[in-house]
């Protein structure tokens, strides 16, 4: 049998995906821009993070 599990897009999936290939390629701190905007994205949409 198949799996029935089928991904659902998350919140702020194109920014997080900006982030997690720049970090990949270049490593962390070279990505503060991709970074804020992942972070100001999942802020507007109601989520408490650590700065």
């Amino acid at each position: 049998m198949g799996s029935s599990y089928s991904k659902q897009p998350s919140i702020c999936d194109q920014t997080r995906i900006q982030r997690d290939k720049c970090i990949f390629k270049n490593g962390e701190s070279n990505c503060i821009n991709e970074i804020a905007q992942h972070t100001s994205c999942m802020k507007d949409k109601g989520f408490a993070l650590k700065s």
